[in-house]
């Protein structure tokens, strides 16, 4: 004999509430699907190429350039910040260290590269001017090239 299966007016209810959360769901992930606009590849030549574009000029002795430098290290995506020490941190390995104190506002590049004679880190002030150190003055014209150099190594990486 075969069994009939009952169903009560509660159970209809709730398979209805079932279908219709799966369909809000559904119609949800769609909408959210639609409103993402793909971005259009640029066309070649154009500035919104980024990866093509050459890097943004500094001036390695201008100070606003490097106070600049200096808050477009605390802006990229790739730079660390420590909240215990208060400062950012921008490692390429291999080739320079440069960290920014949120306090004194001093921004040092290190070169970590076996050809860079000078071990020195340039360390800039608030003011962007770069800091020498008066005992040595023999090396003033190397170390003043080194940071210079380091300077606008940064720059290249911070606008990849």
């Amino acid at each position: 004999m075969p069994v009939l299966a009952v169903t009560t007016n509660n159970e209809i209810s709730m398979s209805k509430n079932r279908f219709s959360c799966l369909v809000c769901l559904v119609v949800a992930l769609m909408i959210a699907g639609c409103a993402h606009k793909p971005v259009e590849p640029a066309a070649s030549g154009s500035p919104a190429g980024a990866e093509n574009a050459p890097a943004a000029a500094i001036d390695p002795g201008n100070p606003d350039d490097i106070i600049a430098l200096g808050k477009r290290l605390t802006q990229d995506r790739l730079t660390l910040f420590s909240v215990t020490q208060g400062k950012y941190t921008f490692y390429v390995g291999g080739v320079l260290s440069a960290t920014y104190e949120t306090a004194t506002r001093i921004l040092r590049i290190s070169a970590l590269t076996a050809a860079d004679k000078i071990e020195q880190a340039c360390e800039y002030s608030p003011q962007g001017v770069l800091s020498l150190d008066p005992k040595d003055q023999a090396n003033k014209d190397a170390f003043v090239d080194s940071c210079n150099q380091r300077v606008v190594r940064l720059n290249d990486y911070l606008s990849r």
